[in-house]
């Protein structure tokens, strides 16, 4: 096959993919919202059942764990640790500290490595002068004092990598699953496992961070999940399973009412975009000759009975009677052959194989007993 010969094959073939996929717009739609309502309507029908025996648990406390949830997952700081000023002061003393054994231990032939701990050092220094002088303290390291603000700096500290470990960790298993959806060398992948470098490393200053500063047994990657289970978890363990599969429930419900109308949408844009396509046509019929003429006005019936049927489908979505207030210039005589009451009446007895929402909470049950 000559290249001009595979260039028209590959464009005849777009032509008629593209021409399909204009032609099933509507039956596309129509499956969208019939998938997002149904998984709406067995989501809502599960979360009332897991609901039912504890009353004091409604929708709006859901919404309210969703809130929490969706809070622990955004960027967590350093600074959100919420010292008083006394903890500040003593971690201040005791970074100072550990910075200036740290310096001594390093060789002083590294000139840059010098001027880094050095501009530390006198950052530090100020900060502790500056307290010093407004609240007129000066605790050494054996006073009562300093011993227990340090104590109640450093369990804050803990819970604040622990919140941080736990952030990057659940970012670092999306990162996985994602990876596993895309062979090795495509540049998606590439860059998905560039952030998944990332996202290691971090989680590995962090632990060697805890570690430093905790009293507990030396933390390693493998033992993460279980310092952030034995941290967050209550002592209800129904309560903790009810909590994960109703927030799970929730989004599903909140994405499913999400989806149906981004096709409502999606179908008022085509529309729209059929009806700026056959006015273009029509202003240019009248100037047209033959066979121009007969061409334009056939694509014109195309898109008048494309305009019909999408019509027909938002109608069905809305729930609404169907009107259109468009002139049909070109297929008023084919009115009989497109029958909006029996495409309505086809679509809605129309069983189409849908994915059935599992509820994961018998299970978590079973786990616990």
């Amino acid at each position: 096959m000559t290249p001009e010969n595979r260039i028209d094959l590959l464009v005849d073939g777009l032509v008629n993919y593209g021409k399909k996929i204009k032609e099933n717009l509507g039956e596309m739609f129509l499956r969208k919202d019939a998938r997002a309502k149904q998984i709406l309507e067995q989501s809502e029908d599960l979360l009332n059942q897991i609901l039912n025996p504890f009353p004091e648990v409604t929708t709006d406390r859901v919404k309210e764990w969703y809130e929490e949830e969706r809070q622990q997952h955004q960027t967590v700081r350093d600074k959100d640790a919420g010292y008083t000023w006394q903890e500040d002061y003593v971690m201040f003393r005791s970074e100072l500290s550990n910075l200036k054994f740290e310096c001594a231990l390093q060789s002083t032939t590294n000139v840059d490595l010098e001027i880094k701990y050095t501009k530390e050092i006198n950052r530090l220094e100020k900060k502790i002068t500056l307290i010093e002088k407004k609240y007129g303290v000066h605790w050494s390291p054996d006073d009562q004092a300093f011993k227990d603000h340090l104590s109640s700096a450093k369990n804050k500290k803990e819970m604040l990598l622990i919140n941080i470990m736990k952030k990057i960790m659940n970012e670092r298993t999306y990162l996985l699953q994602l990876v596993k959806k895309y062979a090795k060398g495509q540049s998606i992948a590439k860059k998905l496992n560039k952030q998944l470098s990332q996202a290691t490393k971090e989680l590995q200053k962090r632990i060697k961070e805890y570690n430093s500063i905790s009293c507990r047994d030396t933390v390693t990657l493998k033992d993460l999940p279980a310092l952030c289970k034995e941290t967050h978890s209550s002592n209800n363990g129904e309560m903790d399973a009810l909590k994960a599969e109703a927030v799970s429930l929730y989004c599903l419900i909140e994405r499913a009412k999400e989806e149906r109308c981004l096709v409502l949408s999606e179908c008022n844009a085509a529309i729209n975009w059929n009806m700026s396509f056959h006015s273009s046509i029509d202003e240019s019929v009248n100037a047209a000759l033959e066979p121009l003429r007969a061409f334009l006005i056939k694509e014109a019936i195309f898109y008048e009975y494309a305009i019909k049927h999408l019509h027909a489908v938002r109608a069905f979505l809305t729930g609404d009677s169907l009107e259109m207030d468009f002139d049909f210039k070109y297929s008023s005589d084919l009115s009989d052959a497109f029958n909006v009451d029996d495409l309505l009446q086809e679509i809605n007895n129309d069983d189409m194989e849908l994915e059935e929402v599992d509820s994961d909470f018998e299970e978590l049950e079973d786990d616990l007993d």
